[in-house]
């Protein structure tokens, strides 16, 4: 999905919720992780203001600690590009 779309960040929205309970949950069982994702977001939210505005519009709204998320449907992954 191209999140750069009105039905991209409509999904972003749409996680906020969700995501919030994984990263409570990985915010205790995993501390250190999650402060490092929170981090690499950080950064490229610092990064992407300066450098794509496109991109830090989109980290405005990222609903999680991890930099991408792959999503498997009925055990089907698409091919990487």
């Amino acid at each position: 999905m191209d999140l750069n779309t009105a039905a991209g960040f409509q999904w972003l929205e749409d996680m906020v919720q969700p995501t919030s309970i994984i990263l409570g949950a990985l915010s205790i069982m995993h501390p250190q992780l999650y402060e490092d994702g929170m981090q690499g977001i950080s950064l490229l939210e610092d990064w992407s203001s300066a450098n794509n505005l496109g991109m830090n519009r989109a980290l405005s709204l990222w609903p999680t600690a991890f930099t991408n998320i792959s999503v498997i449907a009925n055990r089907c992954t698409p091919l990487h590009r």
